[in-house]
Parts: C-alpha cells; structure tokens; sequence
C-alpha cells in the first residue's frame, strides 16, 4: 500500500564498494530524494514509490540514476527503513543484484 514519505535522515552503509553515506530527504508528501556517494562518484536517486506492508515494512524506491559511471548500469532500489536496521537492495530486471546494510554501529536511521 502506498504510503506517505518519512522524514528526513541520514545512514551510513556498508557494501563490496565500501563504507557510504546516503542521506533521504523528503520533497513534498509522495515524493522524495536519496543523495548518495558510492566510490567517489556522488549522485541523486529520486524516490516514485513508498509503500508499507501488512507486515509493517516501509520501503522507498526508484532508478540508481547516474550509477552506471560505477557499476556499468543502472537498477531498481529499494531502501527498506523497517522492521529492523536500514537496509537498501539493488534489482536489475526483476532479479536482486545485492543487498547493502547500515553499517554494524548503528541501528537505526539517524
């Protein structure tokens, strides 16, 4: 079910790229923007979609616009924020690419 956008927070994640931070900031009530540096290379992923489960996942996705500098394309993510520590995935033609976690110090958005 679609649902509202959270406010704003940053995470640092940890991935095969390294340690990153991402940084969410909503844009109106249905929209919003995750600016992340992965590598050195900085880019904006605008976020279309925020849906909540039954079970009480939130989630927020969209395209990693500008990430084929880095993985030599672009895919699908999604930035699961609950139940349980930030975690992000990467999906590529229906298919999880990988799953990166918020770093082992923190649980939470902060």
């Amino acid at each position: 079910m679609r649902t509202k956008m959270p406010p704003a927070f940053s995470a640092t994640m940890t991935s095969p790229d390294g340690v990153y931070e991402l940084a969410f900031r909503p844009l109106d009530e249905c929209d919003g923007v995750v600016e992340v540096t992965i590598a050195g290379e900085a880019m904006s992923w605008y976020v279309v979609r925020g849906d909540e489960e039954e079970d009480g996942t939130v989630s927020l996705s969209g395209m990693t616009v500008g990430s084929d500098v880095i993985w030599g394309d672009q895919f699908w993510f999604e930035l699961v924020l609950k139940p349980g520590p930030v975690q992000i995935k990467y999906w590529g033609d229906r298919v999880l690419w990988r799953s990166d976690t918020i770093g082992a110090s923190e649980g939470r958005p902060h």
